[in-house]
């Protein structure tokens, strides 16, 4: 296959499939293969969500690891909402992958684009609190966060 064939192959891979995507969906195999091609690790998706963030949204402890080992920046924020996938993964209760992001210094204080901040998600959340114990936190009562 000739140099520009392959560039554009590799175009076509890249405008039509969605590596956050992949990520959320726990596709291993098709995550491995745009990165092998050249797509890099921390490439947001048509909604702007990182494939670090989609992982830990949906709790995929083992994608997020697997992001992390490839490189994936445990600080990038998606577009819009500014939330990291500490953000996401206190949200929605995912301790695991909390601990994961935390263990890979995921910083709990980051603020979003409404100045919250994951541990503040977590200070609702009596599953999630006791991941952020050593982060020297402050618990917040849930009528505090969101008003």
């Amino acid at each position: 296959m000739d140099v520009g064939n392959q560039q554009a192959q590799e175009g076509v891979i890249r405008s039509h499939i969605d590596l956050a995507e992949a990520a959320a969906n726990g596709s291993r195999g098709m995550v491995e293969f745009l990165l092998d091609n050249g797509m890099h690790v921390d490439t947001p998706g048509k909604d702007g969500t990182t494939p670090l963030c989609a992982a830990a949204l949906w709790g995929n402890d083992a994608m997020v690891a697997y992001l992390l080992d490839k490189g994936a920046d445990v600080s990038a924020r998606n577009e819009g909402t500014g939330w990291t996938a500490l953000h996401a993964a206190s949200f929605q209760e995912h301790g695991k992958v909390v601990r994961i992001l935390l263990g890979h210094k995921g910083d709990p204080k980051m603020v979003d684009a409404e100045g919250r901040r994951a541990v503040d998600y977590a200070s609702i959340s009596e599953a999630i609190w006791p991941f952020f114990a050593g982060t020297a936190a402050q618990f917040f009562s849930k009528l505090l966060l969101f008003f």
